[in-house]
């Protein structure tokens, strides 16, 4: 059970690395003396622009094999 928990813990953390870098995920934080806010922003048009055009590449690369090799 630790060995699962420990493989969904690393997963998503490297889920929020990869989005991060893509721009799907940014966070802000503010502080006052008393209190601390950390704002974490998820950007759907991003992740559903990249989610395109992996469907677009894996679209193109699927033909060109299929063209190549009848």
């Amino acid at each position: 059970m630790t060995r699962v928990l420990g493989s969904i813990v690393i997963l998503l953390l490297i889920v929020a690395v990869i989005g991060y870098l893509r721009g799907w995920i940014s966070f802000e934080s503010s502080s006052t003396p008393n209190q601390s806010n950390i704002n974490v922003t998820v950007d759907k048009d991003a992740v559903r622009q990249d989610e395109a055009k992996f469907h677009n590449d894996v679209d193109s690369t699927t033909q060109k094999l299929t063209q190549t090799n009848p």
